[in-house]
């Protein structure tokens, strides 16, 4: 057993055999009489809809009671006990992996009418045992809330930054992708999107994270969904805007009992259920005015693009056109976005304490990508994109020990450890993105094709004196010395109609000026369009029509995940139930699998091409013939004519078997073409061709990949065999073609946490630690700077020439050079030489990124070492076998991953200075995995993926960043302290201070001086820091007035604000700066403030009445939530560019990095809603209450006063509206050689207009939702 193998063994033994990650939460508290004293062996009951759920607790000899877990929600609590009248807390709020206060002070049966006294439940201004900054939004908070957005209910927390409404979120001065997602316990890949309505309560904790919690550096967002009801009841909801970018929704919800128990009638089966359908006109509308194309000059443009000027040229028509030609246009078009959603949960209650919980969601969303280049001119080619994802989980809690039931007479726990309990969890996740053109879908050729192409040949001849005949013979005659083009046909096809419309015309306008065509490459020279071609792009801004999406994309992930968890507390006899131990411990482990396949199709002609007859380049001069009356009569035929000046000699083409290409030879197999046939490919029947014609190394095309795969093979299909990572340079075909597979990339992560809540009178402490184990499970180089063997200090001590000697020990005395080495250069020292192969002299030696001369002084860097070999250093190889080589031995470059072990402490306080002030602070360590993030193409770009394909093609794709299979865990290190203060019955105040430091981010770097050349990659080189203050005040429901507002103070600088931020100064210096500036999103001020205004009905009624008596505003309420902020960084420049052309042009930083702002940014959104109800007349012999339906209707308004906020500028002018460009002295030369100086500056004009400079535009939403 390997060593990786054993502590994988050992990490699932652990999940396997520790009984500890509870879902739920705790309701505590004590019994109590007239006087104060505790009533043992009260009976406390949970109760859902009227009806005792079956969980419950009897109190101790002094009157304490703890009840967990409980799955987060909305509980009624009723106390009993004999001689006293019933006590019911109704509405009582149970929070995730926190503890609910609630004492029941008892009232003496003679002196109260009433059998149950109920009293409605209010959370306490001050919570005793808060020790973490988390704010916990409740379902009935989530329905006021003019947002349906996770992650927007998420940026109403303090310190939480969101640029806009459904934007992803950024928790204090974290990253993006440093924030997780929970939904009922399962990690989730990206952002939840799950139906609104089925959500029970989301947890947003920002600071003082729970050691249960792994994985993650920023902040953890916990969504726990609805469950089972006692009674049935559903629901349905409809809303829709009331604007041109039409936004549709439609929801469902059911729940209830489907089994009961027939003695007791309890629930022993309940399910829940919601679904959601939305459909977008224009998911991300623009808040300006956007241009297109007037219909009718569109149609025509889209079916003649070309025209001829006035000089006779032929030119594009796009580049005429200007604001003349436009029309103002507000949705983008060909966006149309359709998801749906639905969350299912069953409840399963075993027994009295054992209960299972089975259940998951799933997303389905089909919609269109907005590419902006193709918004003015090809929005029809807009690609599509579908996702699937679905989850799904089973819990299984098991209550252990003795409850307390409550049955008089029988023994009741009094043991010091109680609650215990253990819950195990398995869940399931699958993520499938896939994007395509909507119309060829997985028909590769059909994207760039355009129609046959019929191309005539005729042997080229030239006179030659002396030519030498196959035995000798000498003839002064014309020879053949090839083939040429004579004539080519083209008839368009309808697959990609808008494309072929440039070629049918300049056909016609060649033809009309009585031009012939030969060839495709006097084609391709004018602005028709051959198989696999666009068309221009008008002055490199605009797409132009008939441009076919040239991507297709599908990346898949599957995640399983296990986990037990568990529970005990410790409680000393006759000790309040606060003052307790509660043990919480776990573990669980994680497999995730990572599956993507990349097709660019356009390119597929372009090597189909290339491909095709590459075996008969050549003529065959061993056996000419000449034609006599129109007949061949070739040489060996015995019957050869005698030759003159005036005659000619052929011959057919010459077959090198040797250089046939597969896609040729299948090709000819398909087609039934003979081996010295020429293959006119261009002028087969489209569905001649598919992908399966080539080998896995054409279509990698020499580091030009048109294919790439990983977890598929080469023709996409789903690749499950057992793989090595050497399989891709061994295995082969039954023809003997290399298969190059490539294995899913297979992360497994393991983590254990043990943690313990404790109050010792009115400090509370939560100790916890946390230890995750990362294994990316995938080879890595061993030495990241050498992409071959290498020979280390210890392993030779003599120099010898590798090329006659595979194995240093085989090297005989006499050629051996012997070295001694520098005294503090270490065993392990990469050796440098003057030669790879054959060295004689040692130049230099290396540890890590520290390097050293031949006398052991260490060097700033390897340049030195470098310019004594041209420019590259050049490491003592092993062997001379290259990666590209057959029988390259990949063991001796790579090497397994190592898992990364890492401890995380959580330690958090607080400290109950009085019942109306508390004082709380936490220390914690936080780490996190090597995260995948889309792309712009919703491509998977993965960091850590160690493809083989990065280092076979190193030297071809040194340009662009690889992967780094070696990439270590993230890390953050958060303090934090604070003071919460109850200001009134209903107001409290919260001040906080935090700092956090992070560590270890991946950035690109570039790994100057490898060999056998410097290249792009991935590093944990980047840091940064937090510093922030958190003003946070709670006013609870005082009359009809319920508000919470947050202001904070931050300060978020790091030395890179996400892993692409130092690419472009890598690429220009070479090096990484090492300076600290603020993050792209380090908005210093960020405000919130939440306003609800709400009428009750009834006797709580309060507001104006009709003359007849009716509440006009009963159960009518206005929500208003206000957000600010500051603006973020951006970094100005000198020099004013054309930005809005295709193609990169270098800048001049003007000061620092991020050193200008964008101004603030103001957005409100608010909800009107109003709730009624119809009751149903009942029958005079039913039972029970009448049935009623309850109705809400509301109108919704997202950034209602319509503030046209800035998200970006122009790096120039600092403006969202004008780059400078065309004004700069630079633009003129550029504008006056254009087709149209005019229409250069209108379509430069229009592509600067863009919505992306700005928020979203004021939504106005209207609803009505029926429950029963």
């Amino acid at each position: 057993m390997t060593m990786r193998s054993l502590h994988i063994s050992i990490f699932l033994l652990c999940v396997s055999a520790i009984s500890a990650f509870a879902q739920g939460g705790e309701v505590s508290g004590r019994v109590t009489d007239e006087f104060g004293d505790g009533l043992p062996y009260a009976d406390v009951l949970i109760v859902v809809d009227g009806v005792p759920s079956g969980q419950s607790a009897q109190t101790n000899m002094d009157g304490f009671y703890s009840i967990k877990p409980l799955t987060p929600g909305n509980y009624d609590v009723e106390a009993q006990y004999l001689g006293y009248a019933n006590l019911m807390q109704r509405g009582v709020v149970v929070k995730n992996d926190q503890t609910t206060y609630i004492d029941f002070p008892m009232t003496a049966a003679e002196d109260v009418l009433e059998d149950v006294i109920i009293v409605d439940y209010k959370v306490p201004l001050i919570d005793p045992g808060e020790t973490s900054s988390k704010q916990t939004v409740l379902a009935e908070d989530i329905k006021d809330l003019a947002t349906r957005d996770i992650a927007s209910i998420a940026a109403t927390t303090a310190g939480v930054y969101q640029a806009d409404e459904e934007g992803g979120i950024n928790v204090r001065g974290g990253r993006g992708d440093a924030v997780v997602y929970y939904v009922d316990g399962i990690r989730i890949t990206g952002s939840p999107n799950i139906p609104i309505n089925s959500v029970e309560q989301i947890d947003i904790i920002t600071g003082g994270v729970p050691a249960r919690y792994g994985d993650a550096t920023s902040g953890v967002i916990n969504v726990t969904t609805k469950g089972a009801r006692e009674t049935f009841s559903g629901g349905i909801e409809a809303r829709s805007s009331l604007d041109i970018w039409r936004d549709d929704l439609v929801n469902m919800n059911f729940s209830g009992p489907l089994i009961r128990n027939k003695a007791t009638g309890k629930p022993v089966v309940g399910f829940f259920f919601a679904g959601e359908y939305r459909r977008r006109l224009d998911p991300n509308p623009s808040a300006i005015d956007m241009y297109k194309v007037k219909d009718d000059l569109f149609a025509d443009l889209q079916n003649t693009p070309l025209f001829i000027d006035s000089l006779g040229n032929i030119q594009v028509r796009a580049e005429t056109l200007t604001f003349d030609d436009f029309e103002v246009n507000r949705i983008k078009r060909n966006t149309t976005s359709n998801t749906a959603t639905g969350s299912a949960r069953f409840d399963f209650n075993l027994s009295q304490n054992m209960f299972l919980a089975v259940g998951g969601n799933f997303n389905y969303t089909l919609g269109r990508g907005w590419i902006e280049e193709y918004s003015l001119l090809n929005p029809e080619n807009n690609p599509q994109t579908r996702t699937y994802n679905y989850k799904g989980f089973a819990r299984f809690t098991h209550n252990l020990g003795k409850r307390n039931t409550g049955i008089e007479g029988e023994e009741q726990n009094n043991s010091i450890f109680q609650n215990a309990f253990y819950q195990v969890q398995f869940d399931y996740e699958k993520l499938n993105v896939l994007t395509e053109d909507d119309s060829h879908q997985d028909r590769y050729f059909d994207y760039g094709y355009i129609g046959e192409f019929q191309t005539a040949q005729a042997p080229s001849v030239a006179y030659q004196s002396g030519f030498t005949g196959p035995n000798g013979e000498s003839w002064d005659l014309y020879v053949q010395n090839g083939f040429t083009d004579t004539a080519i046909s083209f008839n368009p096809s309808s697959v990609n109609e808008r494309g072929a419309n440039y070629t049918s015309q300049w056909f016609y306008y060649m033809d009309s000026m009585g031009t012939s065509v030969t060839d495709l490459n006097q084609v391709q020279s004018g602005l028709a369009l051959i198989n696999g071609e666009r068309a221009e792009i008008p002055y490199s801004m605009w797409y132009n029509t008939g441009r076919q999406y040239n991507g297709y994309f599908t990346s898949e992930i599957d995640q399983f995940r296990g986990q037990i968890t568990g529970s005990f507390d410790i409680v000393k006899r006759g000790s309040d139930t606060r003052n307790k131990h509660a043990i919480s411990f776990g573990a669980e482990f994680q497999q995730q699998a990572t599956r993507s396949f990349t097709v660019s199709p356009l390119s597929l002609w372009d090597i189909a091409r290339l491909q095709a007859n590459s075996h008969i380049q050549s003529l065959d001069e061993t056996n000419p013939y000449v034609l006599v009356g129109g007949e061949r009569v070739y040489y060996q035929d015995g019957n050869f004519p005698d030759l003159y000046f005036q005659d000619t000699i052929y011959f057919d083409r010459l077959v090198d078997a040797d250089a046939q290409s597969v896609f040729d030879q299948r090709l000819r197999e398909r087609i039934g073409a003979a081996d010295n046939e020429f293959i006119d490919v261009f002028a087969l029947p489209l569905e001649t061709f598919s992908l399966d014609l080539f080998s896995p190394d054409e279509l990698l095309n020499s580091g030009s990949p048109v294919v790439q795969w990983q977890g598929y093979d080469a023709y996409g299909n789903r690749f499950n065999e057992p793989w090595k990572f050497e399989d891709f340079w061994k295995k082969r075909d039954a023809e003997g073609n290399y298969l190059r597979p490539i294995g899913a990339y297979r992360p497994n992560y393991g983590a254990f946490f043990i943690e313990d809540k404790f109050q010792l009178k009115d400090l509370t402490f939560r100790l916890g630690l946390r230890i995750d184990r990362y294994d990316l499970n995938q080879a890595v180089l061993r030495d990241p700077l050498i992409v071959e063997g290498f020979q280390s200090v210890g392993d030779v001590n003599y120099l010898y020439n590798v090329s006659n000697y595979g194995n240093a020990a085989d090297v005989p005395e006499s050629e051996r050079t012997y070295i001694t080495h520098p005294g503090n250069i270490g065993s392990d020292y990469v050796i440098y030489v003057d030669n790879a192969l054959n060295p004689t002299s040692v130049t230099g030696y290396r540890n890590g990124d520290v390097w050293y001369n031949a006398e052991g002084v260490e060097l700033a860097d390897g340049n030195a070492i470098a310019l004594q070999t041209g420019g590259t250093p050049q490491p003592f190889l092993t062997d001379t076998l290259g990666i590209k080589d057959p029988g390259f031995d990949p063991n001796s470059t790579f090497d397994d991953y190592d898992p990364e072990y890492v401890f995380m402490p959580r330690l958090q306080f607080s400290f109950n200075i009085t019942d109306k002030a508390l004082f709380f602070a936490h220390y914690d360590v936080l780490t996190q995995g090597p995260q995948a993030r889309i792309g712009g193409t919703n491509s998977l770009i993965q960091r850590a993926t160690g493809s083989p394909l990065n280092y076979y093609f190193l030297e071809e794709f040194g340009g662009s960043p690889i992967a780094n299979p070696a990439i270590r865990p993230e890390t953050t290190i958060d303090f934090q302290v604070g003071f919460k203060q109850k200001l009134t019955n209903s107001s409290a105040f919260t001040i906080s201070a935090y700092f956090k430091e992070f560590r270890n981010q991946v950035q690109i770097k570039q790994l100057n001086n490898a060999y056998p050349q410097t290249y792009f990659s991935y590093a944990n080189i980047d840091f940064g820091n937090t510093k922030g203050f958190d003003f946070v005040y709670d006013l609870r429901r005082t009359r009809n007035f319920k508000a919470s507002a947050s202001y904070t103070l931050q300060f978020a600088e790091g030395s890179g604000s996400d892993d692409q931020t130092q690419l472009q100064v890598v690429a220009n210096t070479g090096i990484n700066f090492r300076t600290v500036s603020p993050l792209d999103y380090d908005a210093r001020h960020l405000m919130n403030l939440v306003l609800d205004y709400r009428f009750a009905d009834g006797r709580d009624y309060n507001g104006p009445v009709s003359k007849r008596g009716k509440q006009i505003l009963s159960n009518t309420g206005l929500n208003i939530r206000v957000n600010a902020n500051s603006g973020t960084p951006y970094t100005q420049i000198e020099n004013p560019i054309a930005t809005r052309q295709i193609g990169g042009q270098r800048v001049t930083t003007a000061g620092y990095i991020n050193g200008s702002r964008i101004g603030w940014n103001f957005r409100v959104d608010l909800k009107l809603d109003k709730s009624f109800t119809i009751k149903f007349k009942q029958k005079d012999d039913a039972e029970g209450p009448a049935k009623s339906m309850y109705f809400n209707a509301y109108v919704m308004a997202q950034n209602v006063l319509g503030t046209l906020n800035v998200r970006n500028v122009y790096r120039y002018t600092g403006s969202a509206t004008e780059d400078g460009w065309l004004q700069s002295p630079e633009a003129q030369t550029v504008i006056n050689s254009s087709v149209s100086p005019d229409s250069y500056r209108d379509l430069y004009s229009a592509s600067v207009n863009r919505p992306g400079n700005f928020t979203l535009p004021r939504r106005i939403f209207l609803g009505l939702s029926m429950n029963f």
